[in-house]
């Protein structure tokens, strides 16, 4: 059971960086840890395989804004992608930002960036 530590906005409202308290084991090497990481992540967000962030990014706001955003925004791979995203799975996986062990906890420990809607609350 993942458990959510800390939930901040990173660059603006729809970009959120989340840290969680994975409760695997030290014991679990770090490979494992990563690939039960992995796992839990993409079966809970949308995850884009192009390599602009920035441009996913730009796409998300433009999307979600009921700001008028520009043409070129919106003639883009990325907003096309966003488009098509079913309703109930709308986060999108920005990235694992860093995994680590902590010896308190005595638990593998990770952060991510995800584009939401809702950057109060998570879903995991």
């Amino acid at each position: 059971m993942f458990t959510i530590a800390k939930k901040e906005i990173v660059t603006n409202q729809n970009v959120v960086r989340i840290t969680v308290n994975t409760g695997i084991p030290l014991s679990t090497n770090y490979y494992s840890a990563e690939k039960a990481i992995t796992q839990m992540l993409t079966s809970n967000y949308n995850v884009y395989s192009g390599n602009n962030y920035e441009q996913l990014v730009a796409a998300w706001i433009a999307l979600h804004s009921v700001e008028n955003w520009s043409a070129s925004i919106k003639c883009t791979e990325e907003y096309a992608w966003l488009q098509k995203l079913p309703p109930k799975k709308t986060s999108v996986l920005g990235g694992i930002e860093i995994i680590w062990a902590n010896a308190v906890t005595k638990s593998w420990w990770f952060a991510y960036t995800v584009l939401e809607t809702n950057p109060l609350f998570a879903k995991l």
